[in-house]
């Protein structure tokens, strides 16, 4: 009995994605993306390009972290530089950003994170594109959990949850019919 009990339970929170066990975190799916878009870069680009540099966003240092990759298995995109005229490749971030939209569920929102990048290389005055989209479904409880104000990439606007008929005419409805029944009621035994 517990394991099928067990059974529903653990179905019933990867059916609706409402775990945030499940969910990563959205900090750490923006990284995981800058650093595939890096090595995307790097593949097109090749390991001579080393100095590069980050343009158009707020979050341009942490963003250039984030494209250098931690094990330092690749030369390309290892060195950051502060102008544009020093580096090899200058990377323009077209869209870095999460969003959040409403889902099915009302408790319940899609989560889209955002990596678009162009990296311009100066040597072959070509321009590599990239564009990377990772989404999930969220809890709307478990968003501020999971978003860190930390970078303006990190985070988004949670959307108004969504109303049913029954919450906005209905229930009003119900709610002043029955209050105008209990005046009228108390009135008509008052006056007997």
């Amino acid at each position: 009995m517990y394991a099928r009990l067990l059974t529903v339970i653990l179905h019933g929170c990867s059916a609706t994605m409402l775990c945030a066990q499940s969910v990563e975190p959205t900090q750490r799916v923006v990284e995981r993306l800058l650093l595939q878009a890096g090595d995307s870069i790097c593949a097109r680009a090749g390991d001579a390009s080393v100095r590069f540099a980050v343009t158009n966003h707020p979050d341009a240092a942490w963003i250039a972290t984030s494209l250098r990759d931690p094990t330092a298995v690749r030369q390309c995109l290892s060195q950051i530089v502060d102008s544009s005229s020093l580096a090899q490749v200058t990377v323009v971030c077209r869209d870095v950003q999460t969003s959040y939209a409403n889902a099915h569920h009302q408790d319940t929102v899609l989560r889209s994170v955002v990596v678009d990048l162009a990296a311009i290389d100066r040597a072959s005055t070509r321009t590599y594109t990239v564009r990377l989209l990772d989404s999930a479904y969220v809890a709307r409880a478990d968003v501020a959990l999971l978003d860190t104000r930390q970078h303006m990439a990190t985070h988004g606007v949670v959307p108004a949850r969504p109303t049913t008929l029954w919450e906005d005419i209905a229930q009003p409805v119900v709610f002043i019919g029955a209050a105008v029944v209990t005046i009228v009621l108390l009135f008509t035994v008052r006056s007997q």
